[in-house]
């Protein structure tokens, strides 16, 4: 996306208003574009530049549910709260009450387990909290994708691991209804669309009425594994596409995973 000759390298909408956020790069030091649109053209106009006051390129940002405020992270392992309304940092103190829309940021209070054992805080690129607010997936440098409860605020928190990804995973997402995660690699070039068993919907119509509970089973449980996040999972089958596959029209294998054909 280009934007005044300027390379933008995400963008963000708020969840109130017709705010945009766009993250750019500007010489070396992060500034935020924040852009109005018009509901009827659809066109984009400059609403204000933050100066996010970091000292290094930002990297992940988010929005809360007013549009008034936003989390930001930076190479350097900083993590700011920026007013959009006063165009500067607050606190960390006065946002500790701030209900986020999103959270994509790896670094902060809700995902402090996240980091594996004697990480230098590199080793996680992309976190994404579900839609229904209870579950932070992430991708690493080791090609896994992991699932925490959310927020995980205990260090080294336990996890689901899954791979799939023959490289780095730079990117993660959900989708809006949490019914799939989308996760892509790097050096291999691969998007994989997993399948979830605890899409938003499905959380919701699950839940019984507090009549309708009845006794649950006795279960022995290892006791040093309370903490695992059992109650959710990827499916075992999951979509793989790559660009090759795409090109030739071939069927991909990757570990008895579904095989997808262009037809």
């Amino acid at each position: 996306f280009f934007f005044k000759q300027k390379t933008a390298y995400e963008i963000l909408s708020g969840l109130v208003g017709s705010e945009m956020c766009i993250r750019d790069r500007h010489r070396g030091v992060s500034k935020i574009e924040v852009m109005k649109v018009n509901e009827t053209t659809g066109d984009l106009s400059k609403f204000c530049i933050i100066d996010a006051g970091l000292t290094s390129s930002l990297t992940h940002l988010d929005w809360d549910v007013t549009s008034s405020m936003l989390v930001v992270n930076s190479l350097a392992y900083e993590l700011k709260f920026l007013s959009v309304p006063s165009k500067r940092a607050i606190s960390a103190t006065g946002a500790k009450d701030i209900e986020w829309h999103t959270w994509t940021c790896v670094l902060g209070f809700p995902v402090q387990g996240i980091f594996p054992p004697f990480s230098d805080g590199s080793d996680v690129n992309s976190a994404c909290r579900s839609n229904s607010k209870k579950i932070i997936a992430t991708g690493d440098d080791f090609s896994k994708v992991k699932l925490y409860k959310y927020p995980s605020v205990v260090p080294q928190s336990q996890a689901k691991e899954y791979i799939g990804h023959s490289s780095h995973v730079t990117k993660i997402k959900f989708s809006n209804d949490d019914r799939f995660l989308v996760s892509v690699g790097g050096n291999d070039k691969t998007v994989i669309i997993w399948g979830t068993d605890f899409g938003a919907e499905e959380v919701a119509a699950a839940e019984p009425a507090a009549e309708e509970l009845a006794e649950p089973e006795e279960e022995v449980k290892d006791p040093t594994q309370e903490d695992a996040y059992n109650e959710t999972d990827l499916s075992e089958v999951c979509l793989l596409y790559t660009s090759d596959a795409a090109d030739e029209g071939l069927g991909v294998d990757l570990g008895g995973r579904r095989i997808i054909k262009k037809k």
